[in-house]
């Protein structure tokens, strides 16, 4: 039987890239791993966009794993990559990724600073871990965990 052999990134489109890449870097500690442009044929067929070309940053974690593929479509745009203010939890589809943290106080503290917001402020689980909920710059859920 086929099965997942490891989990590999997600990918956010954005509407600005310096702005996502300090939140992710300035605030959560990943590191850029690779900047390039994919304006290729074999690009566009697997995403259906002809004429497409993207700008995209590969960010990797402090293991060296890549974790996460930041796009920025310079054709064809979007008419919004920001997701809406009322956007729920609930709603269908993709709500959140979640990354473990060594001071989760000390990304409370600095959220604003990096145009983040906070859904809630840290809570301790009874699991034996604290945990909160943020939204980055472009509105994307984000649980942010530190284990005790």
């Amino acid at each position: 039987m086929r099965k997942v052999v490891t989990y590999n990134h997600i990918g956010l489109v954005t509407e600005n890239l310096e702005k996502i890449i300090d939140f992710y870097c300035g605030l959560l500690g990943f590191k850029v791993a690779a900047k390039f442009r994919a304006d290729d044929e074999d690009s566009r067929k697997t995403l259906n966009l002809p004429g497409m070309s993207q700008d995209i940053v590969m960010l990797e974690n402090e293991d060296g794993s890549v974790a996460m593929e930041l796009l920025y479509y310079i054709t064809p745009k979007a008419p919004s990559t920001a997701r809406p203010s009322d956007f729920a939890f609930n709603d269908v589809g993709v709500k959140h990724f979640s990354v473990s943290v060594d001071d989760i106080g000390e990304i409370y503290q600095k959220l604003s600073q990096y145009d983040g917001k906070s859904v809630s402020e840290p809570i301790s689980h009874s699991e034996g871990f604290t945990f909160m909920l943020v939204r980055d710059p472009d509105g994307n859920y984000c649980e942010v965990r530190q284990y005790n």
